[in-house]
């Protein structure tokens, strides 16, 4: 492993001004992980008063209601692969899918039609990631696409299998819920900190990478089972006025 040779002061400068990426650690400044919610919270704010224009004309994208018009926007997704990155991210294809998510549930009839077609759309995203794993990380215009078509494809039928087997409002689906942001925000801390002492003991393969999941998971779990009971710490990550379960009398 490399040392690093240059003094702290130059370590600090590097740090609060390199923004090339900021998913990483070893370039600059970092919020890790939760980069993604600053992209969703500048998508969202962006893009609010043309939803809200929509909504109010009642718009609809009747083409989105038949499956083969439905693998469209994947065209739309690659164009958009080859505009600027924003922090080594392409804030452009986030907000693509943030925008196409909110066509998506404007109509229930669309979601009709996915939930008709999760097998295709789950087939299609099976052989787009088997494409992907084949083209080895190319950066080609028809590796983007394949990719794209994996990743779309793999949306529409977790939205189709969600509908189908996720949709009857049980106790399990509104704890997950509610469970997921905090969730997301804690594990990355758990993750690192499982892999950094696992991995003193064990050599990398697979035992290592479940015995870092299940820890990272417990612990990511147990975290949110004590800050989702106090009022400060719910409002921190996120979360409404807690939940409280319907008893049988």
């Amino acid at each position: 492993m490399g040392r690093y040779e240059d003094s702290y002061a130059a370590f600090l400068w590097r740090y609060f001004t390199d923004f090339s990426d900021w998913s990483e650690y070893e370039g600059g400044i970092s919020p890790a992980h939760l980069w993604f919610i600053l992209f969703l919270f500048l998508i969202s704010a962006a893009l609010v008063q043309p939803m809200l224009a929509l909504a109010r004309r009642g718009y609809t994208p009747r083409w989105l209601r038949r499956p083969l018009p439905a693998l469209l926007p994947v065209a739309l997704l690659t164009a958009l692969s080859y505009l600027p990155e924003v922090g080594g991210k392409n804030i452009f294809v986030s907000a693509a899918y943030f925008m196409l998510g909110f066509l998506v549930a404007t109509d229930d009839s669309i979601m009709d039609m996915v939930e008709r077609w999760r097998p295709m759309f789950l087939a299609l995203a099976v052989g787009g990631a088997a494409g992907v794993l084949l083209l080895g990380g190319q950066e080609t215009l028809p590796a983007t696409a394949v990719r794209d078509l994996a990743c779309w494809t793999a949306l529409l039928s977790m939205l189709g299998y969600g509908r189908r087997h996720l949709n009857g409002g049980s106790k399990a689906v509104t704890y997950c819920n509610e469970a997921a942001f905090p969730m997301y925000v804690l594990h990355q801390t758990f993750l690192v900190a499982a892999g950094f002492y696992v991995l003193q003991h064990a050599d990398a393969g697979p035992l290592s990478y479940v015995l870092i999941m299940i820890v990272s998971f417990a612990l990511s779990l147990i975290t949110y089972e004590v800050v989702r009971r106090w009022g400060l710490t719910r409002f921190i990550l996120g979360l409404g006025r807690q939940i409280r379960w319907a008893t049988n009398p």
